[in-house]
Formats: C-alpha cells, structure tokens, sequence
C-alpha cells in the first residue's frame, strides 16, 4: 500500500466549501510544497547510505571523497558504489594485500615483491623497502625525443595525470613504514619475475623491459 501525498490529504480532510475549482488548485499548491519538502529530506537521509534504494548517484563522490576512496576514470556507478560501500573493511586491510587489490581497481595488474625476495643490490636486510611490479597496463614504451616535452612521461607514452595516479594509488595504500619501489614492466617475455637484472645504483644493469620510480 503507498503512502497518501500531503496532496492527498489536504484534499480527502478539507471542508466542502474548499472542494470547488480554486479551492482544490490552492490546497494542491499547499500540499505539494510539503510533498516536495518530504521528498528532499528523504533523499537527504537516503544520501547517508549507499544501500539505500533512492540513494543519488551524483552523490558517490562526495561520500567517497568522506572515505578517502578515490573513484578511478574506468568505473561505473556500480563498481565505484561496491568500493565506496567498502570502505571501512579496505582501510582495516591497508598494506600490499589492499595495494593490489585498488591497482586492479584502477586498471593495473601488480605483483608484490618484498625486499627479501629479491636480491636486486645486495640489500637484502632492508625490510622497509618493497617492489610493486606493474605487469599489466595500457602503456608501451617510447624512445627519447618522442612526443612534446612536459606533456607525457618520459619513457612511456603514459599521461602525466596517468602517471600520477599510480603513483598516488602506491603512497595512499602501502604500508606507512615502507619505501616502494614501483616498476612498469613492458615486456614480459624480456622481464625475470623471479630475479631482477642488475644493480639499483647502476642504470645500465636494470632491465630494459621495464621503467623505474623509486618512492622516497
């Protein structure tokens, strides 16, 4: 059963005298402006709820921005509302494991390395530092002088906004007390998932199937 309008009401409780043409377009008048102020409190309190059938869209921003759960450019409504949704149990899991799981989010395929897993310079009791291997983008790599300066990354034809968020995405979800160290890989038949090639302090030894940014 729905509920009555405050139109209807007005209508069903007023006097006969008020029943006639003029009477039934004022009370219709008075009736929608609390019809309307009920809608717009309704919706306010809806807002407050992402479960909530009537919940505005147009609202996922700012309830995300409340969250800190930034909205990446390839998803839907859908998909950001499942993530805003989830807020609280994805700050309880912040670190590498949530780390992941937001790149994947945002269009990237990652692979953790911790420092004691590789052996890249013989720093290998340097517990604080770990690798966020980017294996799966929509980058390739380009040589020196291609594209205009300031407009792009150098090495890749990424964006600066594109490089930006990943970037944003590492520092945001690793742990507070660890140095990344994230590398864009390029081609995986060319890259050792396994080993790193080389010495960090030697640019001539790194790998040149992949680019490098090292977090400080």
């Amino acid at each position: 059963m729905s509920l009555r309008t405050y139109r209807q009401w007005a209508l069903e409780n007023s006097p006969p005298w008020m029943r006639g043409t003029w009477g039934e377009k004022l009370l219709n008048i008075i009736g929608g402006v609390f019809d309307e102020a009920y809608g717009a409190v309704y919706q306010a309190g809806a807002a407050g709820s992402v479960d909530a059938p009537t919940f505005p869209n147009d609202a996922l921003g700012l309830v995300g921005s409340e969250r800190n759960i930034e909205r990446y450019p390839s998803e839907t409504d859908a998909q950001f509302k499942v993530r805003v949704k989830g807020a609280w149990e994805s700050w309880a899991q912040a670190g590498t494991m949530r780390l992941v799981a937001e790149l994947a989010a945002a269009g990237f395929t990652a692979v953790i390395k911790e420092n004691w897993q590789w052996d890249w310079d013989g720093d290998s009791a340097n517990w604080s530092r770990f690798w966020v291997v980017i294996t799966g983008h929509d980058w390739e790599l380009t040589q020196w002088g291609e594209g205009v300066w300031g407009e792009g990354v150098w090495g890749c034809d990424a964006t600066i906004a594109e490089a930006q968020t990943l970037i944003r995405l590492v520092r945001k979800w690793k742990p507070a007390h660890a140095v990344a160290i994230i590398v864009v890989v390029f081609d995986l038949d060319a890259w050792d998932s396994d080993q790193p090639d080389g010495t960090w302090g030697d640019p001539a030894n790194r790998n040149t199937a992949a680019l490098y940014h090292f977090e400080r």
